[in-house]
């Protein structure tokens, strides 16, 4: 299936987030991290979309106990909830993941937005994309990205930075 028929369309005035801007349309975004956090060599490639040899690759290319940094961003209302204690973002917010290679440069971006009630509902209505130079755009229902924020049902499906550690995040 192409991206374009997994991809919501959007209602007037919403943004969209296509192959054509998703490496650049969230640098407008207000970015929550003030410096790159890491995360596991693991928890970064669930965020890819899998190939045969994906974690073979992986392991080769960074070694068993690599990280891999990324900053976070959100837009208007959906970056207020990051600071709030209620976790319900609004419909329309995005939230993206912005993977770092060590020279800081971008080697992938991954995120989701806030559909309208009855686009998933078991998985909070929310859309998911990813795009890298390896495996181009893709985006929808996506179940590696859905499998995983499912356990964070309780934070409306986004995963937060642990409170005792303010440079981790999941």
């Amino acid at each position: 299936m192409t991206a374009a028929l997994l991809l919501a369309e959007a209602p007037p005035g919403r943004l969209e987030i296509t192959a054509e801007n998703v490496d650049s349309v969230y640098k407008g975004f207000d970015r929550l991290t003030a410096e790159p956090m890491q995360v596991s060599a693991w928890i970064s490639t669930l965020c890819m979309p899998p190939t045969r040899d994906h974690l073979a690759q992986e392991r080769e290319r960074a070694g068993p106990h690599a990280q891999a940094l990324v900053h976070l961003y959100s837009h208007g209302v959906g970056t207020a909830v990051f600071a709030a204690s209620e976790r319900q973002f609004p419909v329309g917010t995005i939230v993206v993941k912005e993977k770092l290679a060590p020279d800081l440069t971008a080697t992938g971006v991954g995120g989701m937005q806030k559909m309208e009630p009855g686009y998933d509902p078991e998985g909070g209505d929310w859309l998911y994309f990813f795009s890298s130079p390896s495996s181009g755009f893709t985006s929808g229902r996506l179940q590696n990205c859905r499998s995983c924020h499912l356990r964070a049902k309780e934070s409306d499906f986004v995963y937060f930075v642990d409170s005792h550690d303010s440079r981790q995040a999941r």
